[in-house]
């Protein structure tokens, strides 16, 4: 089902899926890892910077995974989500990684 919603023409049901990301996670982490891919390149803007949200779990749980994923959205230059993710999980980062030693704040500033 969740498949299918994350290939809904329905915007409102890829933003519900989005939303629910870090549920489906307490089930099975690489398949909300495996959804996040898709709804971070989807074409309607509130589902792409809901689905964001998510990665405030995976800089606590799966540092290199939210690394990753902060870099891609990084080349996005989409500004809604990079303050998403800024607000979701590089504070967390930052708090175990002080000093940024995979430069995730010059990557995001430039951009």
């Amino acid at each position: 089902m969740p498949v299918a919603a994350a290939r809904a023409e329905e915007s409102f049901l890829r933003r519900a899926l989005a939303s629910n990301l870090s549920r489906i996670d307490s089930e099975d982490r690489g398949f909300s890892i495996s959804l996040l891919e898709k709804l971070i390149d989807d074409e309607d803007s509130d589902t792409r910077v809901l689905s964001i949200t998510y990665l405030g779990n995976l800089a606590r749980l799966e540092k290199l995974v939210f690394i990753q994923f902060a870099k891609k959205i990084s080349n996005k230059q989409d500004s809604r989500m990079l303050q998403r993710l800024i607000e979701s999980g590089l504070r967390y980062y930052l708090s175990i990684d002080s000093n940024d030693s995979e430069d995730l704040i010059p990557i995001l500033w430039i951009n």
